[in-house]
């Protein structure tokens, strides 16, 4: 199922890049007069402004789709924008970067588009500051605490929770938080974020109070009368913040019962009680706990879908672009299979949109890249014609795909190796 969702998104994006480029191709003239698409024999043929284009099997998929010239009655290799030395070099520079051009403007709408039928669900700054924040390791040593409530960023407010989670914001110099602690504002400084591999927790979470989802039957929850809803506020007079405050709690009680402090909501009455409990040999309790956050959802307007769908496209793109060094770091990198698992376990429509942007950027990213099929090739001979006044000799760029086809190679052997790995 998720190779299938990949192979569509493969041939809507290929479809989308070839009629970016021809359409641009022919405006500019800039083209061969017949085209063969596929492979096998003629199907049917079909003709815009001049040049005639016969389909035979296509399979729109970037770097399979067959596309030939038909000159003199046989099929060969079609020319390049760059090999057409008769027309400006600007033009069929222009005419070599549309399908890119092409296909980052897809990306683009599929963001835009998403953004607008998809409503934004987020976490207010009243809901953070309900019960404060609970710092990460990082966090704690720069100075926050259990509690300390949020008030601006660098000196301004702010909106939503997404807004905290990453210090590097805070890094330049004259940034800050700026907390309200026990009544009193404190400013806490960032400076050189350093985040190790192993650093995965938000910089700052939500210290909200650990509530009971449900109780197991025949539970030590259950033997106390334990209920939904009921929120466990101290371990052994020691104050639990999250379910891993609690299991390490657990972990330490092994003489005895373990005293836990309740707080239970009826109606408009809170009653806050004590009541002890022999945990099982696994020193567990029987609980699925909860994390009770309001969230709040807001539709977006045009004006607003347009704003963060471009921003979307655009953070996606250098997010690649930051991340081509961890092709050389094991572990790191995804290939196909981890990349499949972007679709999840059911099909979604928004989803699979999504990840066909995200695929849509990529193809973008390797189009500037020593990849094979990459337009940065015929870019390389243009810019040679343009610097040199001559033409790109054929036999450099003929050498040029042999050794993108090596690069290529031996990276998708390293990424393919790093992505079974996971696996096991």
């Amino acid at each position: 199922m998720y190779f299938l969702l990949i192979l569509i998104s493969a041939c809507f994006l290929t479809s989308i890049y070839f009629l970016g480029y021809f359409t641009l191709a022919i405006a500019l003239r800039i083209h061969d007069k017949h085209y063969f698409l596929g492979f096998g024999d003629r199907l049917f043929d079909f003709r815009i402004k001049g040049v005639l284009f016969t389909v035979g099997k296509f399979v729109p998929i970037y770097g399979l789709a067959k596309i030939y010239k038909i000159e003199d009655g046989f099929k060969k290799r079609p020319t390049h924008a760059w090999e057409f030395s008769d027309r400006p070099l600007f033009k069929r520079f222009l005419v070599t970067y549309a399908g890119v051009f092409t296909l980052l403007v897809g990306s683009l709408i599929i963001f835009i588009s998403a953004s607008y039928l998809r409503d934004d669900v987020y976490i207010s700054k009243a809901e953070v500051n309900k019960y404060g924040v609970y710092p990460s390791q990082l966090a704690d040593h720069y100075g926050f605490q259990p509690g300390d409530r949020v008030l601006k960023i660098n000196g301004k407010d702010f909106e939503r929770y997404d807004e905290l989670i990453d210090p590097k914001i805070c890094e330049a110099p004259g940034n800050a938080y700026t907390v309200t602690r026990r009544g009193e504002d404190v400013i806490i400084k960032i400076t050189s974020v350093r985040i190790s591999d192993g650093e995965h927790e938000p910089f700052l979470q939500l210290m909200v109070p650990l509530e009971i989802d449900s109780v197991a039957p025949n539970s030590p929850a259950e033997a106390i009368n334990l209920q939904e809803g009921d929120r466990i506020m101290k371990v052994n007079d020691r104050t639990i913040y999250r379910f891993q405050d609690m299991q390490r709690e657990f972990r330490r009680d092994l003489d005895g019962p373990t005293v836990l402090l309740i707080q239970r909501i009826k109606a408009n009455d809170t009653i806050t009680f004590s009541s002890e409990v022999t945990l099982d040999p696994q020193n567990r309790i029987g609980i699925m706990t909860r994390t009770p956050i309001q969230y709040t959802t807001k539709a977006n307007s045009l004006g607003d879908a347009i704003a963060k769908g471009t921003r979307n496209t655009f953070i996606n793109l250098f997010g690649q672009i930051t991340g081509l060094y961890r092709v050389v770091g094991p572990g790191k990198t995804k290939g196909p299979i981890t990349a499949s698992s972007a679709f999840g376990d059911r099909f979604n429509w928004l989803r699979f949109w999504y990840t066909t942007a995200t695929l849509s950027t990529s193809l973008v990213l390797w189009n500037f890249l020593p990849y094979p099929k990459s337009a940065l090739w015929e870019s390389v001979a243009l810019v040679y014609e343009g610097v040199r006044k001559r033409k790109y000799p054929d036999s450099f760029f003929r050498k040029s795909l042999s050794l993108a086809w090596f690069i290529f190679l031996a990276q998708f052997l390293w990424v393919f190796v790093n992505d079974i790995a996971k696996l096991f």
